[in-house]
């Protein structure tokens, strides 16, 4: 499980992809959305290490771009690919702006599904988990029978 911290000026993880990746992919776009609520949303995260030798895939999120608020969320990762001729649902451009052919609009595309990822974020509205450290956790139960 992906954990993210809101409050934190960046955030690194890694997450092992469904798919492999391109070698050369320096951008993810991630699909998000609260399992609690479904509030939803996506950003691009940059890519850190995507080294041929290992599948694992680093990523970098600076804490601002952390959804909010905590919780519980499913994360879609996609691959990206830049100078692709881009599809009609993402294009940005208003039509009347654009004064190109179709066939040259070119842009950061998305492009393939990687994986599907749990992840749980912290630091925004929620408390802090406790952390036990202390190795002395001396504890009791009663039980009562009929």
């Amino acid at each position: 499980m992906i954990q993210l911290n809101k409050s934190a000026a960046l955030n690194t993880f890694a997450f092992y992809p469904d798919v492999p990746i391109s070698a050369s992919t320096n951008l993810l776009y991630l699909d998000y959305y609260q399992d609690y609520n479904k509030n939803s949303g996506s950003l691009y995260l940059q890519v850190i290490s995507n080294a041929t030798n290992t599948p694992w895939v680093i990523c970098e999120l600076p804490g601002v771009s952390v959804p909010s608020p905590s919780g519980q969320y499913t994360f879609e990762f996609y691959q990206t690919a830049e100078n692709a001729l881009l599809p009609w649902e993402q294009v940005n451009t208003e039509w009347n702006l654009l004064n190109q052919d179709w066939d040259d609009v070119r842009g950061l595309a998305i492009t393939d599904f990687v994986s599907e990822e749990r992840a749980f974020i912290s630091g925004s509205d929620v408390t802090p988990v406790p952390e036990y450290v202390s190795s002395y956790q001396p504890g009791y139960y009663v039980t009562y029978t009929g």
